[in-house]
This record gives structure tokens, C-alpha cells and sequence, in this order.
């Protein structure tokens, strides 16, 4: 039988360990283009072309009460002042085989300002160059 535990999928960003993420889905990783493009000519004969763009962006989505937003909240401040904002990334689910990462990263904008009766969501959107994605399995128990 396979076990999967959130508690064991791990997040660095420029080297800051991140926490306090809210329920549902908490990491998004998502290439910014396809591998491949199809052109079809006019006798109906396809051919493809493999894209280079190895580019992507990560989505994190933590609790408003997330100390992890104040980290993020500075490195966003310090790239904004002194382009010295771009770090490595790395996402891993220490259930199984899964991995995300990227050596250049950087948050693309601050968040949005939102507050209301309950507790909310804060959600960053961190680009990256190049993002290798690895989607796989989880450990099975034995």
C-alpha cells in the first residue's frame, strides 16, 4: 500500500525553508510552455518542434499567519530595490519520487492585500528560468 503525507513535501526557496501552508492544494509547479509544437501543412502532414523553453512558475499558497510570508514578503523587497532577489529552488515530497526544480527563481509580484473574518490565504508566484518537473509515485509500505 502507498502512503502519501503532506507533512513530508519540503520547500526551499533561495535557500529559506518554507511553512505554514494552507489546506488544499499548497504547490503548484507548471511548465510556462509545451515540449513540443505541432504544425500541420496544407496537405495535412503534421511535423513537430521540440520548444527550448524549459521555463515555469511555482505557485505557493500559505495561511495569512505563515511566518514563511515575511521571508518571501523581504526577498521580493530586496529584489524590487537590488535585483538581488533570484535564488534556487527546490520542492520535494519526501513520500515518494516527486521533485521540482529550478536553479534561477524569483518572486514575480507581492500578493495581494487581503483580509476577512477569517483567517485567509496568501498566495506567491515564483518564476523560474529553467524547471525541471518530476512527477512520480509514492513509497510503498511494505
Amino acid at each position: 500500500m502507498a502512503t502519501y503525507d503532506p507533512q513530508k513535501v519540503s520547500l526551499s526557496v533561495a535557500g529559506n525553508t518554507i511553512t505554514g501552508y494552507a489546506a488544499g492544494t499548497f504547490i503548484k509547479a507548471t511548465r510556462n510552455e509545451d515540449g513540443w509544437m505541432l504544425t500541420i501543412g496544407a496537405d495535412g502532414g503534421g511535423a513537430r518542434t521540440r520548444n527550448a523553453n524549459k521555463s515555469g512558475r511555482v505557485e505557493i499558497t500559505l495561511l495569512a499567519s505563515s511566518p514563511s510570508n515575511d521571508v518571501l514578503q523581504a526577498q521580493a523587497i530586496v529584489d524590487e530595490l537590488e535585483a538581488t532577489g533570484v535564488g534556487p529552488l527546490l520542492v520535494k515530497d519526501g513520500s515518494g519520487t516527486a521533485v521540482a526544480s529550478a536553479g534561477n527563481s524569483w518572486i514575480v509580484k507581492h500578493p495581494d492585500l487581503e483580509r476577512g473574518k477569517e483567517l485567509g490565504e496568501i498566495t506567491w508566484i515564483i518564476e523560474t528560468e529553467a524547471l525541471a518537473i518530476q512527477n512520480g509515485g509514492t513509497t510503498q509500505i511494505p
